[in-house]
């Protein structure tokens, strides 16, 4: 619903793509945000092609990914060689799982640990942050270029 973009936009970025699968989500950042410097999308991040972007954010939405090595390939393929790829959350991994079992059991999966996370992310980045605590969770890292 345009939550990062509040944080982004102070740091004058050139172009922010904001893309989400729900028509819903989408429409409700657009109505939070009119500045042309932002480019929402209501798509499937796997249907992107032929873009590069300095970061890609997954920001509150790993556990309703599916296909998970066939993301992180195609992540690692629009990411710029000195960009970086950052999945967060703002609470736990305990907070997210508690709260994707009582509401969304049927549609997400588990948050796993972010070190285990870091580990299927090496094939396709290399792990510049690894943060898993009572807070925050976050795994960054650049794309590995072959």
């Amino acid at each position: 619903t345009g939550i990062l973009e509040q944080y982004l936009l102070p740091y004058h970025p050139q172009k922010i793509v904001a893309i989400d699968i729900a028509p819903r989500m989408i429409k409700k950042a657009k109505e939070k945000y009119t500045n042309p410097i932002i480019d929402f999308r209501c798509t499937d991040v796997m249907d992107i092609r032929n873009e590069l972007f300095d970061y890609i954010i997954l920001y509150s939405v790993f556990p309703h990914l599916q296909y998970i090595d066939n993301l992180f390939s195609h992540l690692s393929q629009l990411t710029d060689r000195i960009g970086t790829l950052v999945i967060c959350h703002s609470e736990s991994k305990e907070m997210i799982n508690t709260h994707h079992h009582a509401h969304a059991g049927n549609f997400s999966q588990k948050l796993p640990a972010a070190a285990e996370l870091a580990d299927k992310l090496s094939s396709y980045f290399s792990i510049q942050n690894i943060e898993d605590n009572d807070h925050i969770y976050i795994v960054s890292g650049k794309p590995i270029i072959l």
